[in-house]
């Protein structure tokens, strides 16, 4: 209003405490920075997908494993990154498994950075979003390169003990302990 040619001003305003709404919020970040802190600690190779197969992340084990950055991979198939035989595989099984919601396990061999594939063990499962509707795959991948190639060398080694014993002129034979004959030519 204005009276006797002075002007007035008036201010109006509504406070409203933020406060528990800044804590929500703040809580919200340090959990996820510290989930996101997790994944990326995590030794073993991880990735997560959505429904339709497209990558939402994967960690740095990961990342390093296949050569292909997290930037790269989001919003893309595997198909769009590894054509062929394997590609063709892990799309059936995410498609067994959305089909089928709950844990899959199975082997293949993974493309590498380096070039030679390594053999893995998939562990994958589905997840929920938080109306409980499946939501997308995570996997986790167990590089069993090491033990497969041991397996063989062990399994190479016996048949040329096999071969070398079966080749003896004379009687040959092997006992355990107990007296038992175990290898004989």
């Amino acid at each position: 209003p204005i009276s006797e040619g002075k002007s007035t001003a008036s201010i109006q305003g509504t406070l409203i405490d933020v406060t528990d709404k800044k804590r929500a919020e703040l809580m919200r970040d340090h959990h996820a920075r510290f989930l996101n802190a997790l994944l990326a600690a995590a030794p073993t190779p991880i990735y997560y997908k959505d429904v339709e197969g497209h990558y939402l992340g994967c960690n740095p084990a990961f990342e390093k494993l296949t050569g292909v950055s997290m930037e790269k991979m989001r919003g893309k198939t595997v198909a769009d990154i590894w054509p062929g035989e394997f590609a063709q595989r892990c799309r059936e099984q995410d498609m067994e498994l959305m089909r089928n919601p709950g844990i899959q396990i199975y082997d293949n061999l993974v493309p590498t950075a380096t070039g030679q594939p390594c053999h893995a063990v998939f562990y994958k499962s589905t997840f929920n979003n938080i109306e409980g509707k499946t939501a997308g795959i995570v996997g986790v991948l167990l590089d069993i390169t090491d033990r497969i190639q041991a397996e063989e060398a062990q399994r190479k080694s016996q048949r040329q003990l096999a071969d070398t014993i079966d080749f003896l002129p004379d009687a040959t034979l092997a006992v355990d302990k107990d007296n038992r004959i175990i290898v004989w030519n």
